[in-house]
């Protein structure tokens, strides 16, 4: 019995505990101790899923604080974005789930094979894609994924702004969730920015 209960301590109460104990940590806004605290659990219960949704509340706390707000399209030139290049793989998927994304492009579908009926449609597409900046010639406007990003993140934040007095982004989280390397564009709005800020005004 003695061993049992021993047993059952370990495997059972302690992992609770300490996972209690990193919800508690996250409710009270300790974001990175919280995502620590998961990130040591490995794969129990959901502590994987936690820290996505530590870092998506950490981001909520700094945009609230205005972490983007002096952004200026110097930005453009800091090197925050070639981390992108490494880890984005241009699938499209957190354009195409965004609330706000709306891009499209035209396309013909053919009724018959003779290719003489048919019409011309609006489909979505997204800023992420190979084709979407390819033009005649073969030549592509923004390559690297690094590059598609930084379109797609200063669009919203930025020359959204400019032209409406409010960022794109709602803060939904549905493009964290959705992204299958876990790049996270709340944190990409409400840290990188400002770390890129920071960055080119120091090298002016």
């Amino acid at each position: 019995l003695a061993l049992a209960a021993v047993l059952f301590g370990v495997f059972w109460v302690l992992p609770t505990l300490r996972y209690n104990a990193a919800v508690e940590k996250l409710t009270a806004g300790q974001y990175d101790e919280a995502r620590t605290a998961f990130a040591a659990m490995g794969d129990y219960r959901d502590a994987a899923e936690r820290q996505q949704e530590c870092d998506y509340q950490k981001a909520l706390s700094l945009r609230e604080m205005g972490g983007a707000d002096n952004l200026t399209e110097a930005v453009a030139k800091s090197t925050i974005w070639d981390e992108y290049d490494k880890r984005c793989i241009k699938c499209g998927r957190c354009t195409l789930v965004c609330p706000t994304c709306t891009c499209w492009s035209m396309q013909d579908v053919f009724f018959t094979e003779d290719h003489k009926a048919g019409e011309r449609r609006r489909v979505q597409t997204s800023c992420m894609f190979d084709d979407y900046t390819l033009v005649a010639g073969g030549l592509c406007f923004r390559k690297k994924a690094g590059e598609r990003m930084r379109f797609k993140v200063l669009h919203k934040t930025l020359e959204f702004k400019q032209r409406s007095g409010f960022q794109m982004c709602v803060g939904c989280g549905r493009c964290d969730a959705i992204c299958p390397e876990y790049i996270s564009l709340s944190h990409c709005i409400n840290v990188k920015l400002p770390e890129g800020m920071k960055e080119v005004t120091e090298n002016e």
